[in-house]
């Protein structure tokens, strides 16, 4: 899979790949393909953005929600880079879910996505 970086205000359609930005820190990657991989990428995806409106609608109640917002962000890229099981995207959700241990809704989401992101067994 080829990786590109886009900014501003840009789609890109191209085979079985969208991919748009618009504005700052705009991401919206959908993956095409149909397969089994594509799905799970497309679900992380939609709940990197969820976890993304916690942390702005909790703000008040986490302990630093820009270094909270920095770390999804880091999550989304490698996610995209293609490092869904890494152990770097791991500590950085437990970070995010560390900075808003009162947030069940923050909480719970994390534990959702280290569940999306375990590496299955060989």
């Amino acid at each position: 899979m080829e990786h590109m970086k886009i900014s501003g205000g840009h789609n890109i359609v191209g085979g079985n790949n969208a991919i748009g930005a618009f504005g700052n820190n705009a991401t919206n990657v959908n993956y095409g393909g149909g397969g089994p991989a594509d799905a799970g990428l497309a679900e992380l995806d939609r709940r990197i953005a969820d976890l993304r409106e916690l942390i702005d609608r909790h703000a008040a109640r986490i302990a630093d929600p820009p270094a909270a917002r920095e770390a999804v962000d880091a999550v989304a890229e490698e996610a995209r880079n293609g490092g869904a099981g890494s152990s770097r995207i791991r500590l950085m959700l437990n970070a995010v879910a560390g900075a808003a241990p009162g947030v069940t809704a923050v909480t719970q989401l994390v534990q959702e996505l280290l569940r999306l992101v375990a590496p299955t067994p060989s």
